[in-house]
């Protein structure tokens, strides 16, 4: 968790959906030298392939605000 929030809300692209079989499950979103955890709850339908659409307090937290717009980070499903 990254400050002791618990993010919520990260949605992956269709590719990524796959039906719904990852819905609620947590990821490690990955930018610079901060990650945070993060659920899976929706799908993001012109997200591209390996993307994710981010809360706009996850996407500040990373990227220091949501200027930037679109930020390349990484990202893997936690254990």
């Amino acid at each position: 968790m990254a400050g002791g929030v618990d993010w919520t809300h990260d949605i992956p692209s269709r590719w990524e959906w796959d039906g719904g079989a990852h819905c609620n499950q947590t990821v490690t979103v990955q930018y610079g030298n901060k990650s945070a955890v993060a659920k899976i709850t929706d799908q993001c339908p012109s997200c591209p392939l390996g993307g994710l659409d981010l809360t706009e307090g996850l996407f500040t937290y990373l990227a220091g605000s949501t200027n930037p717009g679109v930020i390349q980070g990484s990202w893997s499903y936690s254990s």
